[in-house]
């Protein structure tokens, strides 16, 4: 893509991001402000460490991951790929940019291992998916979440979009997981050319089935992580209007955060305050849902900036291939393709 490209693609994406937080924020009066400085040190200070665990939590589960997968990597560079990542969670549209860059950041420091990498991140994706469909179901069937009685047409088509999702996401994860048993690896030898080398994907899935223990253990991980991270917009709720349904947040914040993973605006700034206009406004008001989602989204990602520290300011891993660890004398006399 060329530079002008990108910056109008920039461009784009922050007219779009400042028209939606316009739409939220248009019409809100200045005692939400007094509303913001009046909110309790306690629930921020909470949420704010919900947000930290959020973080490592996130990291646990790719390690485990990458090790059920067979994928030796060093802890500095698996902690300096980790938040990076996470800073790009925050400025691009839809997290695409965070799996990107984990999967550069790593593959840089090891080169023979890219694919592999690559196929890490798309199951730890997959986990996250897999893990929030079976939290937004398991709420739905403890009937965590009430509809209020004047639940409006916006609310109602919500709670049908969510079904479809979640079911549909579940069954996505099904298949790819089918798609990768060994059973399915002779349709597989037919590929050629640099598509070939896609294979790695469904065997790297496959490894981790294997590893049913540790596979197992990244989702459980996977459903806490979701818990942190709906606590800590719960907390923020809580430190605006106190004895707030946190059921009701729980339920609710899987279709949230479903829609803000649209590739619509950066984070889903804007969207996110509107949905929470559309499910809290009745309950805690409407000027406070907005504030509770931009506070929520502040706790929650303040400490993805320290991977932007780390990425402005930091220094690029060198490459660790098996042919930097060859001795010069093997490398001279040819020994490495013998």
């Amino acid at each position: 893509m060329s530079r002008r490209k990108k910056i109008l693609l920039i461009t784009l994406k922050l007219l779009i991001t400042s028209g939606f937080l316009y739409w939220a924020y248009s019409g809100v009066d200045r005692s939400l402000w007094v509303t913001l400085r009046r909110a309790s040190p306690y629930w921020i200070t909470l949420g704010l460490l919900f947000g930290l665990l959020t973080q490592v939590l996130s990291a646990v589960r790719w390690y485990v991951i990458l090790r059920a997968a067979s994928v030796d990597v060093a802890m500095k560079d698996f902690i300096r790929a980790h938040l990076i990542g996470s800073y790009f969670m925050i400025v691009s549209i839809a997290g695409i940019g965070c799996d990107v860059a984990r999967t550069m950041v790593l593959a840089r420091a090891y080169p023979e291992k890219s694919m592999a990498i690559g196929a890490s991140v798309l199951l730890d994706r997959l986990t996250g998916a897999a893990a929030i469909a079976l939290t937004y179901f398991l709420f739905l069937f403890l009937q965590i979440a009430h509809i209020p009685d004047d639940a409006g047409i916006e609310y109602r088509e919500l709670l049908r979009y969510g079904n479809i999702v979640f079911a549909g996401t579940l069954v996505f994860v099904i298949a790819c997981f089918v798609f990768a048993l060994p059973s399915m690896y002779p349709f597989m030898k037919n590929v050629k050319g640099r598509m070939k080398s896609l294979v790695i994907i469904p065997e790297t899935i496959n490894q981790c089935r294997k590893n049913g223990k540790l596979g197992l253990l990244a989702l459980v991980v996977a459903i806490l992580i979701v818990m942190a991270h709906f606590a800590c917009f719960a907390s923020a709720v809580e430190s605006i209007l106190p004895e707030c349904s946190w059921g009701s947040i729980f339920a609710a914040m899987p279709v949230i955060d479903s829609l803000c993973a649209m590739p619509i605006s950066i984070s889903g700034l804007g969207v996110r305050e509107k949905l929470f206009q559309i499910y809290f406004g009745a309950e805690i008001g409407q000027s406070e849902a907005l504030l509770a989602a931009s506070l929520g989204f502040f706790l929650s990602m303040i400490w993805s900036l320290v991977g932007g520290v780390l990425f402005l300011f930091g220094k690029a891993p060198l490459i660790k291939s098996d042919e930097q660890n060859t001795l010069p004398e093997q490398k001279k006399t040819g020994t490495l393709g013998a």
